[in-house]
């Protein structure tokens, strides 16, 4: 009879399985040192520090405030006095006058307001600037008006360079006569030489803008042309554009042909001299 195919051989005895072991949770710092007081250990304060080691350094830093000269941050409704013991603390003086200016370089040349930078510095003093801010405002600020009044007397001075060299080619060898007339119509017209320094909006003064100088030249000019100086001294300072242009006016004046053509008519000597000082001065210095 044959043996069993399931039958155990050799006597040996069946392995038995391995246990399972189960580990208990890692424990947070605040679990395992604060458990007995649970609202301490979960206040942000507590909660949020990751272990023991930053919280000993966190403890250090705050040790060292103990003591510090504290300085209270400012909202909408903070009151004068809390302002001003702000401001104190964070370096600005007592008073706008306490604020040293020693070291405040305002650009030469630049036009100041009376009064202008007490003004300026007091209104600083009341937003609470201290000494480094406001000093560092002001120097940025005379910084950049400078710069920018350097340019504008720049293109001033060019453009009026520009002027009178157009004035010099339209006048030619009369240029320092007209001149010389238009500052002396102007001295004469205000009654003090002052005037020629006077300064304009531009920067120019009366007496060397050519603005006014051309104006002032061509009212001298036509005073003379009406006789207003004398016939027997006719304008000898026009331009030649001006002087061809009395020229071409007169000889459109029947009473000026008459006097010119006439031989016994008693203007005809001044008449022909006016002619002649007409063409001379048209044509001077042609090339």
């Amino acid at each position: 009879m044959s043996e069993a195919l399931d039958a155990p051989t050799g006597g040996g005895e069946v392995a038995p399985e391995p246990a399972v072991t189960i580990s208990e949770p890692v424990q947070s710092w605040q679990q395992q040192y604060l458990s007995d007081v649970p609202d301490l250990a979960s206040n942000p304060s507590v909660s949020q520090v990751p272990d023991v080691k930053t919280l000993a350094k966190n403890y250090i830093n705050a040790e060292k405030m103990v003591g510090a000269d504290k300085v209270a941050l400012l909202n909408e409704n903070s009151t004068d006095e809390e302002r001003n013991a702000h401001y104190l603390k964070l370096g600005r003086p007592a008073k706008a006058e306490d604020y040293d200016l020693t070291d405040l370089k305002i650009p030469e040349g630049l036009p100041m307001v009376d009064g202008f930078q007490e003004e300026i510095v007091s209104r600083m003093h009341g937003h609470g600037l201290s000494q480094t801010q406001l000093m560092g405002v002001l120097k940025d600020y005379y910084e950049l008006v400078g710069g920018q009044h350097t340019d504008s007397q720049q293109n001033v001075q060019q453009a009026q360079e520009t002027a009178l060299k157009d004035l010099k080619t339209e006048w030619g060898a009369s240029y320092d006569a007209q001149v010389a007339i238009a500052r002396s119509a102007l001295v004469a017209g205000a009654g003090d030489e002052s005037i020629l320094d006077l300064a304009m909006a531009d920067g120019t003064t009366f007496g060397n803008n050519p603005a006014v100088i051309k104006l002032l030249a061509s009212l001298g000019g036509r005073m003379s042309e009406h006789g207003l100086v004398g016939d027997s001294a006719p304008r000898t300072t026009m331009s030649r554009q001006e002087a061809r242009q009395t020229r071409q006016e007169l000889m459109a004046d029947s009473d000026f042909i008459a006097q010119y053509t006439d031989k016994d008519n008693p203007r005809h000597e001044w008449a022909n001299k006016r002619l002649h000082d007409l063409y001379a001065m048209e044509f001077a210095n042609e090339e």
